[in-house]
């Protein structure tokens, strides 16, 4: 694993604190867009993560396809999320 690799993985980690402050102090309407487009870009990271241990480590492929699904949480409940008319 290159130092590539491990500064995207990184950047990936940090997504989860980042977005927990955000939430805090973003409008809410903001906040539901920044969380689909966030949960997006890492469901794609994730899939792709996933995809590469299905090939080479089945064995471990279990930890990649659980961070699949929160991120599609994420991106439902925001989705979903009942919006007010302003």
């Amino acid at each position: 694993m290159g130092p590539e690799i491990l500064f995207v993985l990184s950047i990936i980690a940090l997504v989860g604190p980042s977005m927990a402050s955000l939430s805090q102090v973003l409008e809410e309407r903001t906040n539901r867009r920044v969380n689909i487009v966030m949960g997006i870009a890492i469901e794609v990271f994730a899939a792709a993560i996933f995809v590469v241990y299905l090939e080479t480590i089945p064995a471990i492929a279990l930890d990649p396809a659980v961070g699949l699904v929160f991120p599609a949480l994420v991106v439902w409940y925001a989705w979903k999320s009942k919006q007010t008319v302003q």
